[in-house]
């Protein structure tokens, strides 16, 4: 037997003998919780920061099947389609789908930081081109 402890806001706490398997089952769900969270915040840091500097996404449902970009600012179009396909395909794993790094370096079979430092040089590649 587990046990899984409840926190109230009240500052209450109960505490809940369960069996192994529905622990199981239940710490799956408290991570993909967590996970949903987190990306969301992320999602919203990354768009928000877009639109202070002047660039509104949008995404088609036929752009979003094709895996497209497209920007009210044309000069971050033009230099996202000139980046090479795998570039691209980050961004819009990362941007797009919304995969956070671990997810799109366990997809690639790669570790983290290497996504990390090819995201990175995307986005300097497009800073330097935009500014």
């Amino acid at each position: 037997m587990k046990t899984i402890t409840y926190k109230f806001s009240t500052g209450r706490v109960n505490k809940v003998e369960v069996s192994e398997a529905f622990y199981l089952y239940y710490s799956k769900l408290v991570k993909a919780d967590r996970l949903i969270d987190r990306r969301e915040t992320r999602r919203h840091v990354s768009l928000d920061r877009l639109v202070e500097l002047g660039i509104e996404p949008t995404i088609s449902d036929e752009e979003e099947r094709n895996g497209y970009f497209r920007f009210n600012d044309l000069r971050l179009e033009k230099e996202i389609k000139r980046l090479s396909s795998s570039q691209r395909k980050l961004l819009w794993q990362i941007y797009g789908e919304r995969f956070t790094q671990s997810e799109v370096a366990e997809m690639e079979n790669v570790t983290v930081s290497a996504i990390h430092y090819r995201l990175k040089r995307i986005l300097k590649k497009l800073h330097k081109n935009l500014t």
